[in-house]
Formats: C-alpha cells, structure tokens, sequence
C-alpha cells in the first residue's frame, strides 16, 4: 500500500503528462507561423497571414526615408459651468468591504483529553477518542464513531505490534510435498553366484550399481494434525497423527515372450513362487527403446512422531526459528510395488501389505528446522523443513535386497494456541 505523499507524486505526474500532451501542439503551431511569417514576409499569395513582422524591415527594402508626421491638436473651448444643486444625504452610505477569503486548510483533530492508543486482537492500530473538538468533528464527515483508525498501520501485511499468547497446549495441521528415495544394497542371501576360470565370484542378476545408477526419486507427501506442549519458553514437545508416502522410481522392460514368462521357475524357498512375472530386467536382456517403462513404486504409512523443540533465535517477539529432533513409528497400510527376484531375472508386482516380503512395523528418524511467525495474538504461520530417514528395511530378512526409505520436504501449517 502506497503513503500519502506517494499518491500525491502520482496525481502530479499524472497532470504534467496531460498538461503537455495539450500544449506541445500549440507550440509546435506557434514556431511554424513565426518560421512561416520570417521566409515569406508580408507579399505575395500568403498575404492573408500577415502577423506584421515583415514590417521591421520593409523601409530598408524600399530604400526610403520614413517621413516624420505633425499632429496639431486643437485648443479645447471654454464652456461655463451650470450650477450644481447640493442635496443633503438622507443616510451615511455603507461601504462593502470585499474580504478574499484565506487558503482552506486541513482540519486539525483537535482532542480535550485523553487518546488512547492500542492494539486489537486482529493487529490493528487504532486510537480511542474520547473528547473532540465539535466543529472540527462536524468538518470531517468520515469521522462517524468515536474510534480512529491509524491508516499509517496499515503498511504492513503483518502488523508488528502483535502481542502474542503462548500457551501450554497447542494444536494445528501441516501438509508436506516431499523427495521420497531409498538407500539400497544387496546381500548374499538367496543370491545366485557363480565363479569364473580366475576365482572372481560374480553374482548372476541385476547389478546394485546398476539400480542406484537408473532408478529415480518422486515427489510423494504426508499430511496430518500435530499436538504441542510447551514446557517452558524454550522446550516444545510435539505429536500428532500423519499419514504418509515413500517410494521410487524403476525403469524395467516388458515381457515379449509370454510362454518363457510363464516357464521362470523359482525354488519353494522363494516368495515368489505363486506369482507370474511381468517385466524383465533391462541390464539383463536385449529390448527395443519401446519397450521400456517406468514404473514408481509406493508405500504408505500411518505415521505417529515424536520431536523435541527448542528455541534457538528469535528476533521478535512475532519470529521465532527451532531445531527439531526426534523420531517417528509408522505402520505400513498399502504397498503397490515391482520387485526383482534373481533366480528368474524378473519383476514381479506386489499389490498389497500383506505379502510376506514387507515389513509391517517402521522406526523413523526425523530432522529439522522450524521458522514460524505469528499471525495473531494466537496464531502461527510455519514453513518446516524436514529430513526422514527410516531405519527400518522395506523388505524382511529372507530378501536379498535391504532397502532403507527417505524423505526430504518442507512441511508447511498453522498452529493455534488454545
């Protein structure tokens, strides 16, 4: 919102714009008569502009001696005066004096006794009134109520002169887009190796390195309310209930011979016994750049954490910056997701939590800062930039791959005190 005196340039600015575009073709006619009048002078078929300019000189051009003119003036005649009969007045005439009336100038508020200034719960400043000089009152016909509003205040989104109220419990909702990924190795268990003519042992399947180098991170979320306890000015204990997401991104290519798909044994050991596979590896067979896909897999959570707060800058009573540390259990509730099986060299889908490979139970550690700024005398803004690393695999021990989940965001609420 601009000030007063930034309205005021614009006004100004506004009219010398117009004023000029009105008066620069005036000036523009003017220099053109005046060139016209200098080259052409008086003669000629342009007589009818004549301005007598060409007058200054046409004595010269002549080549003749102006001749200087007489006037005679004739004696004025006496004329007797008739007399003048005197009239007494009836009445001392009255002389109107005309008074020029003085620039108006701005009413002053002009108050008998007290103003109070204050702030209410909403950041306003505002002024109580409680005398006012009658007339300059009635001159202001804005002025309706017996409270003035201070326009000045109204500078900022935010009023600074918030009185803020913590209290011991407080309650609020956050929502976080987040980078979701994994931190992925290989074990030897169930793995098929074989050893070549040197002693070298190679393992036969898709390579760790290849899928840390070709899989890709995706955005997920998590959302949900939170509960604080302040412990004192510096100590904050926070909870809540979320619920939330991880996952990544495969590249896998599809199956072109559904009979040597349907022929891919796995030993009775294996959990993918009873599953056909669907998608092949693609550091393991030849393919067409058609055939290859992506695929992200998904995991959700319900999600209860645990962090403590502390206080570690604040340079207002409105703004406050806190680290975060803590952790977080989470359950998982659903899982739609391509997983790779060695002996057959294939991806197999998994649509659901309850295949034995998953882990159901998930400890998580969590990180991070949080920047708030209250809004009202009970209400705070936040923006939480958070780091979760679960230290839980996503796959149970019988797996030959250990895979740990990640989660990088900014969550993002509001938290009110009760």
């Amino acid at each position: 919102m601009g000030t007063a005196q930034q309205i005021h340039h614009k006004k100004l600015g506004k009219r010398f714009r117009i004023g000029a575009l009105i008066i620069s073709p005036l000036i523009l006619v003017g220099v053109a008569a005046i060139v016209f009048q200098l080259s052409y002078g008086v003669k000629g078929e342009y007589a009818l502009f004549d301005f007598n300019l060409g007058k200054l000189w046409s004595w010269a051009v002549n080549g003749k001696t102006p001749v200087e003119e007489v006037i005679t003036t004739p004696k004025p005649a006496i004329v007797p005066a008739k007399p003048v009969r005197v009239v007494a007045p009836e009445a001392p005439v009255k002389q109107h004096e005309i008074q020029i009336p003085k620039p108006r100038e701005a009413h002053a508020l002009k108050v008998a006794e007290n103003i109070i200034s204050k702030s209410s719960a909403d950041g306003l400043q505002s002024i109580e009134i409680h005398q006012v000089n009658p007339i300059a009152f009635n001159s202001n016909p804005r002025i309706s109520s017996g409270k003035y509003i201070d326009p000045t205040e109204k500078e900022f989104l935010i009023s600074p002169d918030i009185h803020t109220r913590r209290s011991k419990i407080a309650v609020g909702a956050s929502f976080a887009p987040s980078l979701t990924f994994r931190n992925l190795r290989y074990s030897d268990v169930g793995v098929v190796n074989r050893v070549d003519q040197d002693g070298k042992i190679y393992t036969y399947g898709q390579s760790q390195e290849y899928r840390n180098k070709h899989d890709r991170p995706i955005m997920n979320f998590f959302t949900g309310l939170d509960v604080y306890y302040h412990i004192n000015s510096h100590w904050t204990v926070q909870s809540g209930f979320y619920y939330m997401s991880f996952g990544e991104k495969l590249q896998v290519v599809r199956l072109g011979d559904d009979q040597y798909a349907n022929h891919a044994t796995v030993s009775e050991k294996s959990s993918f016994r009873s599953l056909q596979p669907l998608f092949d590896s693609p550091e393991m067979v030849q393919y067409d750049p058609d055939q290859k896909v992506p695929y992200s897999n998904y995991y959700g959570l319900i999600d209860i954490p645990f962090l403590v707060s502390y206080k570690c800058f604040q340079p207002s009573e409105q703004i406050k910056l806190e680290f975060q540390l803590g952790g977080s259990y989470a359950y998982l509730d659903h899982a739609d997701a391509l997983l790779y099986n060695y002996e057959a060299n294939k991806y197999y889908w998994i649509n659901s939590a309850n295949f034995p490979v998953f882990n159901r139970n998930y400890l998580t550690g969590i990180t991070g800062i949080c920047a708030s700024q209250y809004i009202a005398s009970n209400i705070e803004l936040f923006a939480n930039p958070q780091f979760r690393y679960s230290y839980t695999s996503t796959f149970r021990s019988d797996y030959e791959i250990k895979q740990n989940q990640w989660a990088a965001g900014v969550r993002m609420g509001m938290k009110v005190h009760l």
